[in-house]
């Protein structure tokens, strides 16, 4: 039955007992406020099992603990039971009425209530004799309450809940707490055994049930839980008073039996419970420990799998610091690309304004793109018409097939055509392709080119003169006329001069019989029969013969029929291009392209062979200096491991150190930007001193090395530093590939073509083969996963540049695998003057100029500035492990800070920083009064390397400029050297009175 009644929902009372409430597309015109009312009106007003149906806009708001969705796309929602009456908001004055109550039409009256006696039995039954229960939902939330519930729940203090759980009594908590756990998993009633718990001091026993209940959705569940007493009717008889006369034990004995019996059988009953209880607490606690167990396993693999990410992370940062530089380096080329497209646009704004001739251009979608002034009068074009495709304009010309645009840009074919304007005026409209500089089509480009006069000068030429214009358009090219019957009429000079021939031995002969019939092709019997009986033309048709006279050649043909008078036979036009060399052009470009192809598929391998020896290579000394780093932090090694581990470390960040500066170098190299400082250099000390250096690593391996001079060599203008970097690469090298107990002999000699070292050794020689490749960068004689020797191919290469930059020359020499090799390096004289003998200064002078000895900072103040926590804790141990009183700051910010309150000797700042970095630092110092300390020495000691970082470090405020890692003696000899000698000598004073005392 459906019920339709005119009703207020605010004032008017609400309905009852309604089975669906169709309220649709009406909530979304309500407040806020109004919504709020409503809604419990409407689950007031329905059946337990009602349904309410909104809009597709509407729901429900905020009271979800009223209705429950069944089907959230269609906005139905089922009625969920309620603990508490729901308030509709409406006063007793709005419910009650002055008149007598209304009745509908065919409504009966309404009847006094009767008095239901099996209603109230039922009610006292219910109330008196069943257990007490409570109903709850999904939330734990109580629903319901039956019966006297007070001795098994409490309100908890603070603030108030219907939470069963909060609610129940202490020692009944966990056991109704598994049972309703047991019986949402299984589905089924659950009964607990006997529990005792305490209520008012004294202790009460009591078992638990829990029956579920489903309601229409699976989302929507409820619990009935019932708490019965523990002490039955047997427990009752047995707590009754015994009489005291002997005249009623007899008679009470057998009674007394039987209810013991029916006592033992209810213990057996609650042990049977109990201990069924108890299997499942010890199953559910067996089922959390194997929860916990495997939480743990994923725990510590999650660990293993973040620590894994963390070396990536490390990893991809070297890589982002790499692509950061190699980013700086496009960034500059982009700028100079910049201004040279600005310099090209600029000249073509200026091109296309004085060019007297109307031409536009268009993209491929035929979009006009750009469009000359001349060609905005002629074709009345303005700014706005940019951007909008010229098919769809009206130009004022008759251009037919302008659809047909597309197969320009398709074929890359160029079209000319005489179109007209308006006023009939005759121009020629040239469409061609617009290429790009790779000669890919983008757009078109329209050409026109007034011909007004050429057609006015062509229609006063007589008919009689077009057979000599038509020779004349092709007069570049062979030409023959054909008549009707295909015979020669006539030939141009370019004809004879081609073919050889005389005017006797074509004219009047049929084509296919001219020379060795080499036109008697039946493709082109086809192709000029077409031509006379259907008035039409062919062309490109190529013919590759051996003619007489001139050889084998390769011949395209054009060919149109044409009528000198009306009333005379057409005539074939047939022109003939020699293509021969433009075919072996053609081919001898396609055989250059699979050339070009092979080299840069050699070049690509070579170039992923780098890239993997490289990673290799870098990865390597990570290895060591990892897996070292992580037992010493173990700090279980024994005294002897902690020096072998510290000797790696140390060995292996050499070896990573040459493998950036080769690096660094190489990309220099390729740049253009490396630098040489020039001045007069003393050969036989530099070559002792590269001497020195590798003597260690020779000797490790047993190898001799023995130098010698035949003379005294006059002085060398270059680069001390670069040459010895040159020996020491070519030294290097040969103690790598020279096997123990071998030999390097190192020769210096003057010649009349300059200086000249040799570096001779006994090692395994080089191949023929490879001795082309030897000083080409990033080639190996063996780079493959087995070889025996690492590096990255760029150190000889790096000799031969450094050689040639100083006007030299490198070369090498070997007889073959095994034989050992020679290098040999010659470098011209700067002038004629006395020579140098060859002890004049030795190596351990050079080295001791290139890193001077180290003195005390005994109470030195040393300011360190610089972001990194690892090098900043390595900083302050160097300085005080040197007597040097130590300060550090972790930003620009807080070096200032510091310098406000305290006034350091020395300055030690990194260069690259967030937020601010060295240069805005040393900028903001020097700008202090010399009170403040705008005068302190600074030392700049950071990772960029390069010659312009050192001389712009300097420009900014520096004193010197040292690069990262260093080494601790030179960095604090260095140091000393910066403090002030004031500060010097007064610390010298102090030292040698506590020397004295």
């Amino acid at each position: 039955m459906c019920t339709f009644a005119r009703q207020n929902l605010m004032t008017d009372p609400p309905f009852s007992r309604i089975d669906l409430i169709s309220c649709r597309n009406m909530l979304i015109y309500m407040e806020p406020v109004l919504h709020r009312r409503i809604i419990p009106i409407f689950h007031y007003a329905l059946k337990p099992t009602g349904f309410l149906w909104l809009g597709l806009s509407e729901t429900v708001g905020t009271d979800t603990d009223l209705f429950v969705p069944i089907d959230k796309k269609y906005k139905i929602y089922a009625k969920r039971p309620t603990s508490s009456r729901v308030n509709f908001g409406l006063t007793a004055d709005k419910l009650t009425s002055q008149g007598p109550p209304l009745a509908f039409a065919g409504e009966r009256p309404r009847e006094a209530p009767v008095f239901d006696p099996q209603k109230e039995g039922d009610r006292i039954l219910l109330t008196e004799y069943t257990p007490a229960s409570v109903l709850v939902d999904m939330r734990m939330e109580i629903l319901q309450v039956r019966g006297s519930t007070g001795e098994y729940l409490e309100a908890p203090t603070g603030k108030a809940t219907h939470n069963v759980l909060k609610m129940a009594r202490e020692d009944l908590m966990l056991p109704l707490q598994v049972a309703l756990r047991q019986a949402a998993a299984k589905n089924r009633h659950i009964q607990t055994p006997s529990v005792r718990f305490k209520h008012d001091g004294q202790f009460g026993e009591t078992r638990i049930e829990v029956v579920p209940i489903r309601g229409f959705t699976p989302q929507e569940s409820y619990f009935l839980i019932l708490f019965h007493s523990a002490i039955g009717a047997a427990d009752r008889a047995l707590a009754q008073p015994v009489g005291k006369t002997a005249k009623t034990r007899p008679s009470n004995r057998p009674a007394k039996r039987l209810d013991e019996s029916r006592h033992l059988a209810a213990l057996q009953q609650q042990f049977d419970a109990t201990n069924e209880y108890s299997q499942s607490v010890l199953e559910q606690q067996e089922a959390y420990m194997e929860e916990l167990q495997s939480a743990n396993e994923e725990v510590q693999s999650a660990n293993e799998e973040l620590q894994s990410i963390n070396e990536e992370l490390e990893t991809a940062k070297e890589e982002l610091q790499s692509s950061n530089e190699e980013l700086t380096t496009i960034n500059e080329e982009l700028e100079n690309r910049n201004r040279e497209t600005y310099q090209l646009n600029a000249d073509l704004t200026n091109l296309l304004a004085c060019v007297r001739m109307p031409i536009v251009m268009t993209d491929r979608d035929l979009r006009i793109r750009l469009f000359t002034p001349s060609a905005a009068k002629t074709l009345n074009l303005i700014d706005t018409d940019v951007g909008r495709p010229i098919t769809n304009m009206e130009l004022g010309f008759e251009i037919p097939n302008l659809s047909e645009l597309q197969t320009i840009i398709d074929k890359m074919t160029e079209w000319e055509q005489e179109v007209r304007d308006r006023q009939g005026r005759w121009y020629k409209l040239y469409i061609g392709p617009y290429k790009t500089p790779e000669n890919r089509i983008d757009g078109v480009v329209f050409v026109l080119t007034d011909i007004q006069v050429l057609k006015e000068t062509e229609q006063s030429i007589s008919a009689a003169r077009y057979y000599a214009e038509a020779i004349v358009e092709t007069v570049r090219q062979p030409l023959v006329i054909l008549n009707g019957n295909l015979r020669v009429k006539t030939a141009n000079a370019s004809y004879y001069e081609v073919f050889q021939v005389s005017p006797s031995d074509i004219e009047n002969q049929l084509i296919y019989d001219i020379g060795n019939k080499q036109w008697n092709i039946p493709e082109l019997r086809e192709l000029l029969e077409n031509v006379l009986l259907r008035d039409g033309q062919f062309q490109d048709f190529e013919v590759q013969h051996d003619f007489p006279n001139i050889g084998s050649r390769t011949m395209r043909i054009s060919a149109r029929r044409f009528q000198q008078h009306q009333n005379q036979e057409p005539l074939i036009l047939v022109a003939m291009e020699d293509i021969t060399e433009r075919r072996f052009a053609d081919a001898e470009r396609s055989r250059m392209k699979e050339e070009r192809a092979v080299r840069a598929e050699a070049e690509g391998r070579a170039t992923d062979e780098f890239l993997a020896t490289m990673s290799h290579e870098l990865r390597t000394p990570l290895n060591s200096i990892f897996g070292w780093a992580n037992l010493l932090n173990t700090r279980q090694l024994l005294d002897e491991d902690k020096t072998r581990a510290l000797e790696a470390i140390e060995r292996n960040a050499r070896v990573q150190t040459k493998l950036i500066e080769d690096l660094m170098d190489a990309s220099s190299i390729v740049a253009g930007k490396l630098r040489l400082d020039r001045q007069e250099v003393n050969l036989p000390a530099i070559v002792e001193a590269a001497i020195d250096i590798v003597r260690p690593a020779a000797a490790a391996k047993r190898i001799q090395v023995v130098f010698g001079a035949k003379r005294a060599v006059g002085p060398v203008w270059g680069d001390p530093q670069r040459l010895q970097q040159v020996l020491w690469n070519l030294l290097s090298n040969s103690v790598k590939f020279t096997p123990p107990e071998g030999r390097i002999d190192v020769r210096l000699d003057q010649t009349n073509a300059g200086v000249q070292i040799s570096v001779t050794d006994t090692g395994q020689g080089i191949k023929a083969e490879f001795m082309p490749y030897v000083f080409q960068r990033f080639r190996q004689a063996d780079s493959s996963t087995t070889r025996q020797h690492g590096g990255l191919g760029l150190g000889l290469s790096i000799v031969r540049t450094l050689v040639e930059m100083h006007g030299g020359t490198a070369w090498a020499e070997s007889q073959g695998e095994g034989q050992g090799s020679t290098f040999i390096v010659q470098l011209p004289l700067r002038a004629l003057r006395p020579a140098v003998s060859v002890p004049e200064l030795s190596s351990q002078q050079v080295l001791d100029q290139r890193q001077p000895g180290v003195a005390s900072l005994q109470n030195a103040r040393v300011l360190v500035v610089d972001d990194e926590d690892d090098t900043r804790n390595l900083l302050t141990a160097v300085f005080e492990h040197y007597h040097a009183e130590v300060k550090t700051a972790a930003s620009v910010a807080e070096a200032l800070a510091v310098l406000a309150t305290w006034k350091p000797a020395v300055v030690v700042c990194d260069i690259a920083m967030p937020g601010q970095d060295g240069y805005t630092f040393i900028r903001e110092v020097r700008q202090l009064s010399p009170e403040q300390g705008g005068q302190i020495p600074a030392l700049a000691l950071t990772g960029y390397g390069k010659e312009e970082d050192r001389r712009r470090a300097l420009e900014a405020g520096y004193q010197a400029h040292l690069i990262k890692p260093a080494n601790p003696a030179e960095l604090v000899s260095l140091v000393t050297r910066l403090v002030p000698k004031q500060q010097r000598t007064r610390r010298q004073q102090k030292q040698q009175k506590r020397n004295a005392g």
